[in-house]
């Protein structure tokens, strides 16, 4: 009986640890999400900007 109590908690400090795992992963998907938004900003604001240069490139050409 008294293994049975010491597997019983070994189950519970596992099923703990699982989900403070899958509380951590789905903080660093969460994460990776925002990052991947900021760098698509990013490269949105560079096309924009490389594209206006061109346009005034090409403007005081004329």
């Amino acid at each position: 009986m008294i293994d049975r109590y010491a597997e019983e908690i070994d189950v519970q400090e596992i099923r703990a640890k699982i989900q403070d795992i899958e509380q951590e992963v789905s903080t660093l998907i969460n994460q990776m999400g925002r990052d991947q938004e900021v760098v698509k900003k990013h490269i949105d604001s560079t096309r924009l900007i490389q594209s206006m240069q061109l346009l005034m490139l090409l403007l005081t050409k004329t």
